[in-house]
């Protein structure tokens, strides 16, 4: 899906970073039995420092810009390289197209240009695919500063926000549960544009050994439904051969 090319911001506003240096995975690192991999908590790439809980975008062959959170970061045993697992967000418009006829009805968007939602499906990518890493904010705080970042021109055209989950194989929503799911904090300077008073500065604290792929509710099966293509009776003793289903 994403392309091996460093693809770096062209926003006037932002000074563009000057890729000096290969990523480099910041130590210390704990070992995973289940994976028989080094993970790590930390990358030092495109002088910034990129952690295991971040949102960071990359783009596609196409330019489509995606975004995803840092799940896992560890060394590729063959090549040496650092790479990264990460769980994909999907804009409205990447699930329109994605849908088919029996899929659930999605509720328009509070603001489609900048909604993402965070999707059930996961790849690994080298680190050296990350362009930037970027804010994906709750919907709350994105209401702040929405002004601001839908302005024609904004240099936070960028910013995102996310209040729900999309599961793409059953084509089902649910809505993203906000003790999982605090959101970035607001930038400064975004703060700053959109008039809001300043806040203290918090250091974001990063447990290790966090398992950051439960971070987010999956959904549960029907216990009638079919799994692992075992037909099971129901309560009328009628055969029941239906794909799996979200109960939310």
């Amino acid at each position: 899906m994403v392309n091996r090319k460093r693809h770096l911001s062209e926003d006037p506003h932002l000074a563009p970073e000057i890729v000096t240096t290969e990523p480099v995975l910041v130590p210390p690192a704990c070992y995973n039995t289940k994976l028989q991999l080094d993970l790590f908590q930390a990358v030092d790439y495109l002088g910034t420092r990129f952690r295991v809980g971040d949102h960071v975008a990359m783009y596609s062959d196409e330019g489509k810009e995606w975004v995803c959170v840092i799940e896992q970061l560890f060394e590729e045993p063959k090549s040496g390289k650092p790479k990264f697992k990460g769980r994909w967000f999907w804009s409205v418009q990447d699930i329109i197209l994605h849908k088919d006829d029996m899929a659930e009805v999605m509720r328009p968007s509070k603001c489609e240009s900048h909604e993402i939602l965070c999707c059930d499906n996961r790849d690994t990518n080298l680190v050296e695919s990350i362009t930037r890493k970027c804010q994906v904010l709750s919907n709350e705080n994105f209401q702040l500063v929405k002004k601001v970042v839908t302005k024609l021109g904004s240099r936070w055209s960028k910013v995102y926000f996310c209040e729900r989950q999309y599961y793409h194989r059953a084509h089902r929503f649910s809505e993203l549960n906000a003790m999982l799911f605090p959101g970035d904090p607001i930038p400064r300077e975004l703060r700053a544009a959109a008039g809001l008073p300043e806040v203290a500065p918090t250091m974001l604290e990063y447990q290790e050994n966090v398992a950051y792929e439960n971070g987010y509710s999956e959904p549960e099966l029907h216990p009638h439904a079919k799994r692992k293509g075992i037909t099971v009776e129901s309560e009328k003793d009628e055969t029941v051969n239906a794909d799996p289903f979200l109960i939310w």
